[in-house]
């Protein structure tokens, strides 16, 4: 066994990582320590980054680990684990997807079911360079804390930068259609064809949702979203303004609008343009604007008198990760989940990989989502 392991650090936004060396961790009873495989970079690592959440507490003033994305193998076993959520083995070397965060689950709000909007949840909060050390997903090793929820990953044709993405955005979007309700037949609109919006075409089209319509900047992303099914798609370069978008929706939903509108691009200049596209009585999920500080004007009396409805979701129940996998397995070879994950650098190659993966203020086409892999 390793006496050690690198993690890159973040020190700051638009400033190089520091890969540093931390020792292995001692291990806590019903802990684990996951060998890391793949960590992807998440829309809101490259938030973090640009400096988008500084008012959040990622100014500088404090170093962090990030890397939520992830996905590995067990390395080592604390005393008295050795099990998944379900109740099923699991040994070292196994691979494994966990939950990021930690609901308290005996507060109201847990004991009422909606685990993911826990108020005292958390994620390790040591300080960088204190046990346990290794709590982000740029990193070699993540420590697994006790009563973390996780479950073994059984089908080993999935590639870990999939199992990675259950770890956040496959499983982000699927909890936000079940919250907002998206049924088979429905009309849907996804805003933002990144990993988020990917997986939630997918996800809206396996539904049974008609027609899916998808919008973005990046024709290479608009045909990665044909390919998992969209059955429309709209260029933001080519459909210039949000009347013209909005006209285009109402056109290829029998002159209504959609049923279903979700938010997936992570800035509120987007979010009046998609309320606009909503029928009478449709229904709002936003997911991407997660920047604290970040605001927009808008008219409330149009939900009042189209009798619409906003749905925020951030995080997921527990449950919803094994019926992703299965989902996953079960469609492995009907979408080319592979493309998502486009480009892998080695950790130590992580500036490059930010700068390569930022699409904001310029029209990368090439990276959907890039990976680390240590």
């Amino acid at each position: 066994m390793a006496d050690t392991g690198r993690a890159a650090v973040f020190v700051g936004p638009n400033k190089p990582f520091e890969l540093r060396q931390y020792p292995i961790p001692k291990l806590e009873p019903g802990s684990m320590l996951v060998k890391i495989a793949m960590s992807n970079i998440c829309g809101s690592d490259l938030h973090i980054f640009r400096g988008d959440m500084a008012s959040a507490g990622f100014d500088g003033s404090r170093e962090a680990i990030l890397g939520h994305e992830m996905a590995g193998r067990v390395y080592a076993l604390g005393e008295g684990a050795g099990a998944d959520s379900l109740g099923r083995p699991v040994k070292e070397g196994d691979r494994i997807v966990y939950q990021y965060f930690q609901p308290c689950w005996s507060c109201p709000v847990c004991l009422s079911g909606v685990t993911r909007a826990c108020p005292n949840k958390s994620g390790r909060t040591s300080p960088v360079g204190e046990w346990p050390y290794f709590t982000g997903g740029y990193g070699e090793y993540y420590y697994v804390p006790p009563g973390r929820k996780l479950f073994r990953v059984e089908d080993d044709r999935i590639p870990d930068g999939l199992i990675a993405s259950v770890n956040c955005a496959f499983s982000q979007v699927t909890q936000g259609w079940e919250t907002v309700g998206l049924r088979f037949g429905q009309s849907a609109v996804v805003q933002g064809a990144g990993g988020l919006g990917l997986f939630a075409t997918v996800v809206a089209k396996e539904i049974g949702a008609a027609p899916v319509i998808v919008i973005d900047a990046i024709e290479s992303r608009l045909a990665l979203a044909r390919e998992f099914g969209a059955d429309h798609t709209i260029n933001t370069n080519e459909v210039k303004t949000p009347e013209e978008r909005v006209a285009r929706v109402q056109e290829l939903t029998g002159g209504l609008g959609a049923e279903v509108v979700a938010e997936l691009v992570g800035f509120p200049a987007v979010v009046q343009e998609g309320w606009d596209m909503l029928r009478p009585g449709g229904r709002y999920l936003e997911i991407g604007n997660i920047n604290r500080g970040m605001t927009m004007s808008y008219d409330p009396s149009q939900l009042v008198f189209g009798n619409k409805s906003v749905h925020g979701v951030v995080l997921y129940e527990p449950r919803i990760m094994p019926q992703v996998l299965d989902f996953i397995s079960r469609n492995l070879t009907k979408y080319p989940f592979d493309k998502v994950v486009s480009h892998v650098f080695p950790l130590d190659k992580i500036d490059d990989a930010f700068q390569q993966a930022e699409w904001l203020g310029k029209q990368q086409e090439k990276i959907v989502r890039a990976a680390l892999a240590p």
